[in-house]
C-alpha cells in the first residue's frame, strides 16, 4: 500500500495537492511585466499595441502571482513540517505579509 499524500490548505483555500510550480520562471515573467508597463507608459503607444502589452502584462502578473502563492504555500507546509520556533516563523510570515501589502 503506498502511502497517501497530505492535502493542504492552499492560499486559495481550498484543500488540495500544492500546485508544482516553476519558481525559475519568476524572473523571466516579472520582467515581462516590467516591459509591458513600460510600453503602456510610452506617450507614442497606438490603441492596438497598448491592448498587446495589456494582456501581455496581465497574463505576465497572473504568472507572477500564481508562482508567489505555490512559494507561499510551500512556506506554510515547510512551517507546519517543522514548527521549532513558532516566534521566528511568526515573525517571518508577518514580515512576508507586510511586503507583499507594500508591493500591491
Amino acid at each position: 500500500m503506498s502511502p497517501k499524500k497530505k492535502k493542504t490548505k492552499s492560499s486559495t483555500g481550498s484543500n488540495t495537492e500544492p500546485e508544482a510550480v516553476d519558481f525559475s520562471k519568476y524572473d523571466e515573467e516579472f520582467e515581462s511585466l516590467g516591459d509591458a508597463v513600460l510600453k503602456l507608459e510610452a506617450p507614442d503607444i497606438s490603441l492596438e499595441e497598448a491592448f498587446k502589452a495589456l494582456e501581455k502584462g496581465s497574463q505576465s502578473y497572473r504568472q507572477c502571482r500564481k508562482i508567489l502563492d505555490s512559494a507561499k504555500d510551500r512556506v506554510e507546509i515547510l512551517m507546519k513540517e517543522f514548527p521549532s520556533d513558532e516566534e521566528a516563523w511568526s515573525d517571518f510570515t508577518a514580515e512576508a505579509n507586510s511586503s507583499e501589502d507594500e508591493e500591491l
